[in-house]
């Protein structure tokens, strides 16, 4: 504490002293004084004024204390607080009008820590200090989880402390729970292997990691759909959307649409590889068996053109359109000059999520295990539907700083699939069951993740169980992300519940502390006046100087949060707002988690560095009318692998 709060202890000790003094000067000149009798009403008297200056002593001491007290909120997993259908989020107060008064008050008379305190925590302590006297543990209701909770805050500011927290109490509430981490945080995915194997449910542990292929689960984010231009939806969804590139955007769902319409009629599984494949490569090939697999009948002939002929003779003959096939000849009809040029940004994105070990784990019907990994059982193939009915704990581990563009794919793929999983859940579920079987998304760096149709997800899955919990930065990376400002504040008005830390820039504290909003605070005015005015009233009138002070108190509609504030807190510190009712509170730094997966995955990982790259699936030449098409490559079934935790 600075001078002042010294300064002010000390006086109100010496008026203590004195009035002690004063009550026991009396009793001992009580026989020689007048009204000695009273004696004992003086003793009183000054044993009682006494005790006022030591109350006030002893509580502006533990405010001095309150206020220098930086220090880190430290806690055991073990020792979270448990309260029936609530969330521990921290130890905090509610901030109201007292507190935005009572920092003001002590900010403008100069209270600060020391620098080597405040350099220790990482910000101003004074902030949580004001209320200190009434902190106690802070908790969201469980009914307010479906309306989602975003994190945002500057990097190191805390952001992923609190998702280990809440994933601890999510995987202790046996929710179905996956965690998208495009960067592939170490820390994060071993607490929640810790917090699988503490609650019982390692068995139900599954990691997705894509620098890791060959010992992670599999995932199709393309096998499950409503319709075939949900998978368009998908595609189109990691695509680029600005400038021209939304032309290009249209023309890629519409190839896409098509190949993934007549995979569909096939009876086959939709993947990347078969897309990548049936739309750069073998085009005619699916012309072929998509004419054997709707017209029967048709004489079968190895010359192309010959069987387009009678394929057109048979649509006149039976009067029937097939358009799936039409679409489908129109397609590969294309001159190859013209087809490249609009379908290029489709060619590279399907590319990347098909090439070598990318490709094997997304596509687990198209890539086999490799030949050096042959040995080992075949890694379960997961889906939005088996992590529902089995209630997993699935990580998705994307490694964002190894293949952005990969990563970034892959976690809105997830997202888009999510969203299609949703709508059947809605569809064709009981709705009466949603409340029972709670999923628990954890997105962090959500705008590596977040594509504009997946914000559908926060303002219409809340009724089917559905609890997101989403981590970033500032505003800016969701407008990158989402592509204007506008659709940024649209994705945050979705969420209830809004927690800030430290805040990145001054745009993001001003958009907080608007979200706050504006109470009616007292304004204290204070003024002082002194006019010196030497001998001017002359020599028998003593008038010299003239003294005045003021204090005046109004009411104004003010901001209940200061925006300075959200610039100054403290590392693991945040300002939250939920239920209507703006909250400050302090995230606990949680032990270190005794059960790590990374060495594990890491330790495997150099066997799969050691194995042959997955292949891609087999390439037909392109066939042209009149050219014979050759035989299909058929994809080995795969089967269900005994669970990675294991």
């Amino acid at each position: 504490m600075n001078k002042y709060s010294k300064r002010v202890r000390v006086l109100l000790l010496c008026a203590s002293l004195l009035l002690l003094a004063t009550g026991f000067l009396f009793t001992a000149q009580a026989p020689g004084l007048p009204y000695g009798r009273t004696w004992p009403t003086w003793m009183g008297g000054g044993i009682l004024g006494a005790l006022v200056p030591v109350v006030l002593f002893l509580r502006f001491r533990r405010l001095a204390l309150r206020l220098a007290a930086a220090t880190f909120f430290r806690m055991a997993v073990r020792d979270i607080p448990i309260k029936s259908d609530h969330t521990y989020l921290g130890e905090g107060f509610v901030w109201g009008p007292h507190q935005n008064r009572l920092l003001t008050d002590l900010s403008a008379k100069g209270h600060e820590l020391d620098p080597e305190a405040r350099d220790r925590i990482a910000g101003d302590w004074l902030i949580h200090g004001v209320g200190a006297d009434r902190t106690g543990p802070l908790y969201l209701p469980d009914h307010l989880l479906n309306q989602h909770i975003f994190f945002m805050g500057a990097p190191g500011s805390g952001k992923t402390r609190g998702l280990e927290l809440l994933i601890d109490q999510a995987v202790r509430r046996g929710d179905a729970v996956v965690v998208i981490d495009p960067k592939g945080d170490e820390g994060l995915l071993d607490r929640a292997y810790d917090s699988s194997v503490r609650h019982g449910r390692v068995s139900q542990f599954r990691v997705i990691a894509l620098p890791y292929p060959y010992k992670s689960a599999r995932y199709n984010p393309l096998e499950e759909f409503v319709s075939p231009s949900d998978v368009a939806d998908r595609i189109c969804s990691i695509m680029p959307r600005r400038g021209d590139s939304e032309a290009f955007r249209n023309f890629a769902w519409q190839f896409v649409s098509i190949v993934a319409t007549a995979i569909h009629k096939l009876g086959e599984r939709v993947s990347l590889a078969k897309l990548e494949n049936f739309c750069f490569h073998n085009t005619w090939l699916l012309v072929r068996r998509l004419i054997d697999k709707l017209c029967p009948d048709l004489p079968r002939s190895a010359d192309l053109e010959r069987l387009l002929n009678d394929y057109r003779e048979y649509c006149v003959r039976v009067k029937k359109s097939f358009i799936e096939i039409d679409q489908l000849i129109a397609m590969a009809s294309m001159n190859k000059e013209y087809f490249g040029k609009i379908s290029g940004s489709l060619r590279t994105i399907l590319a990347k999520l098909t090439s070598e070990s990318v490709g094997y784990l997304l596509c687990p019907e198209d890539v086999p295990l490799p030949e050096a990994l042959r040995g080992q059982d075949a890694p379960q193939t997961l889906s939005w539907q088996s992590i529902d009915n089995e209630r997993l704990v699935v990580y998705f581990f994307l490694g964002s700083l190894i293949g952005p563009d990969s990563a970034s794919a892959t976690a809105r793929m997830c997202l888009a699939d999510l969203m299609s999983f949703i709508g059947r859940k809605y569809a064709f579920d009981e709705a009466s069951g949603f409340a029972k079987r709670r999923l628990t998304v954890i997105v962090d760096e959500v705008a590596d993740a977040l594509a504009p149709e997946s914000v559908n997800l926060l303002n219409k899955a809340r009724g089917a169980g559905l609890s997101m919990v989403m981590a970033g930065q500032s505003l800016a990376d969701l407008e990158v992300a989402l592509g204007s400002s506008a659709d940024a504040r649209r994705a945050l008005a979705n969420v209830g519940s809004f927690l800030t830390l430290r805040a990145a820039n001054p745009d993001d504290a001003r958009f907080f502390t608007e979200k706050v909003g504006v109470r009616p605070l007292p304004v204290v005015t204070r003024g002082e006046n002194y006019e010196p005015a030497l001998l001017a009233s002359g020599r028998s009138d003593i008038s010299d100087f003239a003294y005045r002070s003021s204090t005046s108190t109004s009411m104004k509609s003010e901001h209940l949060l200061p925006t300075s504030a959200l610039d100054r807190l403290a590392r693991f510190h945040f300002f939250g707002l939920w239920s209507g009712e703006l909250r400050k509170g302090m995230l606990p730094l949680l032990d270190p988690p005794e059960h790590l997966y990374s060495p594990i995955l890491k330790r495997e990982g150099v066997r799969s560095k050691e194995a042959e790259p997955a292949p891609t699936p087999d390439r037909v030449p392109a066939a042209q009318p009149g050219v014979e098409t050759a035989a299909e490559t058929v994809s080995p079934e795969v089967k269900t692998a005994e669970e990675v935790a294991s």
